[in-house]
């Protein structure tokens, strides 16, 4: 890495594209891992996001049955 080399944060950072902002906070998350530890990080980030996604819907459609159910305890009336 340059930065090894004697060169600022910002230079490196700049060349390959990102802010410092962006290469620091890559850093704190990803700096010690290898590749393959990295990769499995962001597969269970996706896997985490598609478990909520779908633990939302789930629950959306709980309360719209139970909406549609009518109040609890009260009968529907049929005419």
């Amino acid at each position: 890495m340059p930065i090894a080399q004697g060169r600022s944060v910002a230079e490196p950072a700049r060349a390959i594209g990102v802010t410092e902002q962006g290469y620091d906070r890559w850093r704190g998350e990803c700096g010690g891992l290898k590749i393959a530890q990295a990769k499995r990080l962001k597969a269970l980030e996706r896997e985490k996001t598609r478990r909520t996604a779908v633990a939302d819907i789930t629950l959306d459609t709980l309360i719209l049955r139970e909406a549609a159910s009518g109040p609890e305890g009260q009968h529907q009336k049929t005419w």
